[in-house]
């Protein structure tokens, strides 16, 4: 491992690098808090819940397990145009590729950022960073040039930051449709402080061997089943409360699952022929969509739910 006296931005920031980058699921890697397990820990993550990372960090599952391997891919490839791209759209500063850094006082926390932007002087004195991202959710990110970025984006940059001493976080993203955008994260000292306080917490919880709780997170349930691959002939006693609401779940599945397929049809046969169902004032509702040996089928339009039902905050702003 490197010392803060081997590298030239030492000056500059609150943490040494590593000698080599982390590789996910090895010994070092699973006992530090690194960016993209912190959006985990506080709930911010598609990707990993809170229960799925402590059986990880445990060393009770393996760390990869195969799943979204095309999209993981895609992120390792793309990662290099869109630093270029902002690195072209910003001549006046310079961007590098990095690698892990460890907090000066806390070797727990870590971060590896897609690039380090520095000012262009002998030094390269490092002015923030910079992360590269793929979208498949358009609606997820606000305004260009804005800090609206997903929730797990924004965890991940508030750790980054902290962990290195930066002040801003750039955004690289290519969105669905091909179109680069930039967006601009600010360290917010608050946040920071609560992320630390929650990671010194999960990983106190490991360290005693006390798992979270299960929760609806997709990767809990798989997690729940990777650590229980065989089965055993027996029967087990579970509360009949916890019965009744699986049975109450199952029935609104079913309940939901039929009102969504009588509104598909209803629109559906709305639009004959045509391809985009819209409303009065012109907000695009689903549209209908070729399909490979078949007819035509109805897609929501993105961002449906979220533009049509208010979240409990909008409700009560």
């Amino acid at each position: 491992m490197t010392t803060t006296a081997d590298h030239p931005y030492a000056g500059a920031l609150d943490a040494y690098p590593m000698g080599t980058t982390l590789t996910p699921g090895d010994d070092e890697w699973r006992t530090r808090m690194s960016a993209s397990k912190i959006a985990a820990v506080v709930g911010g993550s598609p990707y990993e819940s809170r229960f799925s990372l402590w059986h990880k960090m445990a060393g009770l599952l393996p760390w990869d397990d195969g799943q979204d391997a095309d999209e993981k891919a895609r992120g390792h490839y793309i990662e290099p145009a869109l630093r270029q791209w902002w690195r072209d759209a910003h001549p006046d500063v310079d961007v590098v590729r990095t690698r892990s850094w460890v907090h000066a006082e806390r070797p727990w926390q870590i971060a590896t950022p897609d690039g380090l932007v520095c000012r262009r002087d002998k030094d390269r004195t490092p002015l923030g960073l910079i992360e590269c991202k793929t979208s498949a959710l358009d609606w997820e990110w606000g305004d260009e040039g804005s800090d609206q970025v997903p929730l797990g984006y924004r965890y991940q940059a508030q750790w980054s930051m902290d962990t290195l001493g930066l002040p801003v976080c750039h955004f690289s993203v290519l969105t669905s449709r091909l179109v680069f955008r930039r967006f601009e994260v600010k360290y917010d000292p608050e946040m920071a402080a609560w992320l630390r306080e929650e990671a010194e917490i999960f990983l106190a919880s490991i360290a005693s061997g006390q798992r979270p709780s299960v929760d609806e997170h997709a990767e809990t349930y798989r997690a729940v089943r990777a650590l229980h691959p065989l089965i055993d002939d027996v029967a087990v006693i579970i509360p009949t409360d916890l019965a009744h609401r699986y049975a109450q779940a199952q029935r609104d599945v079913a309940a939901a699952g039929a009102a969504k397929q009588a509104a598909v049809t209803e629109i559906a046969d709305r639009l004959g022929s045509a391809r985009r169902a819209i409303t009065e004032d012109d907000v695009l509702v689903a549209y209908r969509k070729p399909v490979a040996n078949s007819t035509p089928c109805l897609a929501p339009a993105p961002g449906l739910t979220k533009r049509f039902i208010p979240t409990e905050s909008q409700e009560a702003s």
